[in-house]
């Protein structure tokens, strides 16, 4: 079974389905960067200080501040 979480609480090593994107200032440059619904996101590090993450999604790496990541709705991945 899945949850819905905000991007910013997924763990280092775990994944997700994007759910949805909360109405935010940053939305379109979110979609544009590949933050759409139903793209699978994979986190892969955090920074010492916890303030931003990198994600692969689409073949990318993309490096988002948590509170961007905040605006991002995800299904959590059990099985990776």
């Amino acid at each position: 079974m899945s949850e819905n979480v905000f991007l910013s609480d997924l763990p280092v090593g775990s994944s997700g389905r994007i759910f949805k994107i909360e109405p935010c200032p940053s939305e379109s440059r979110l979609k544009e960067l590949g933050f759409t619904e139903g793209s699978k996101v994979a986190v892969l590090h955090e920074n010492m200080g916890g303030s931003a993450c990198a994600y692969y999604i689409k073949g990318a790496v993309i490096a988002l501040r948590k509170e961007e990541s905040r605006n991002i709705v995800v299904r959590e991945d059990y099985y990776v």
